[in-house]
């Protein structure tokens, strides 16, 4: 090995400088926040939640996501992949959360279900990355392409208007405004400027955004009228309890988790 290849940064590491650092940075968290965003409003919903409670939900799940991506990023010994993720919110255990609050056990029973499953899954992790030999990129294209297709009701469902109960659900504007921000996509994916085509998302949203307000749909005075810092509260939703059908509904979405993650930090 000459001093040259012993020297090589590898491109997780690469310094592209402030401002391609940033934009990309900031792309991957807009891109992130949709998914973070929406498991608590529908799980929210389901639970009665007020807006202000559903909001502290969306809080909740802003900073576990930001502190579980420094972990990721920065790593340590045992914990951490040590590469360019964004943790988000797994839309995987929606369903199962939405069927533990409905029959009965509330946000405490979802709580307690979650943390004994994380924990289970904690203690699986370093057998469960013994298997990498069976993912082959077959298998994990095959994984990342199912998550993607089963995404497609919730984005449809986005571009209808996200509410079917509202007046303007599956109008032509809310489908019009979400087919010219893909066409947006398309259009700057299509360009020869690879840095362009990096910042495509990005460059959709603000596009998209700048589309919404002219069109009507940029209202921003709930936004102004929160409180700019506040602190959060523990055990808002209460105490949680650990019922054991709920905690091996869990389990099982857990382990798909970790095979969703397995392909995506295998693709990555």
């Amino acid at each position: 090995m000459n001093h040259q290849q012993k020297n090589a940064i590898s491109p997780e590491h690469e310094y592209l400088g402030i401002s391609k650092s940033f934009a990309y940075g900031l792309q991957h968290v807009l891109t992130m926040y949709g998914g973070i965003v929406a498991p608590p409003l529908i799980i929210g919903t389901a639970a009665g939640l007020s807006s202000a409670q559903i909001g502290m939900l969306i809080a909740a799940a802003l900073f576990v996501g930001g502190l579980a991506t420094l972990i990721q990023t920065i790593g340590t010994k045992y914990l951490g992949a040590k590469l360019p993720l964004v943790q988000g919110v797994s839309f995987a255990g929606v369903a199962t959360m939405v069927a533990i609050i409905t029959t009965g056990g509330g946000l405490p029973a979802v709580y307690g279900a979650v943390i004994a499953a994380s924990l289970i899954g904690l203690c699986l992790a370093p057998y469960f990355s013994k298997i990498i030999r069976f993912f082959p990129p077959v298998v994990t294209g095959c994984v990342i392409t199912i998550i993607g297709l089963s995404l497609l009701p919730v984005a449809i469902r986005w571009m209808m208007g996200g509410n079917n109960k509202a007046p303007d659900w599956g109008s032509v504007e809310n489908i019009s405004l979400a087919l010219l921000t893909l066409g947006i996509v398309i259009v700057l994916n299509m360009l020869p400027q690879a840095s362009i085509r990096r910042l495509s998302i990005l460059l959709a949203i603000v596009a998209g955004t700048i589309l919404a307000y002219f069109m009507g749909f940029g209202d921003f005075r709930q936004v102004s009228s929160g409180a700019w810092l506040q602190f959060p509260h523990l055990f808002a939703f209460g105490l949680p309890t650990f019922e054991l059908s709920a905690i091996l509904s869990m389990l099982i979405v857990t382990l798909v988790i970790m095979t969703e993650t397995t392909a995506d930090i295998i693709a990555v």
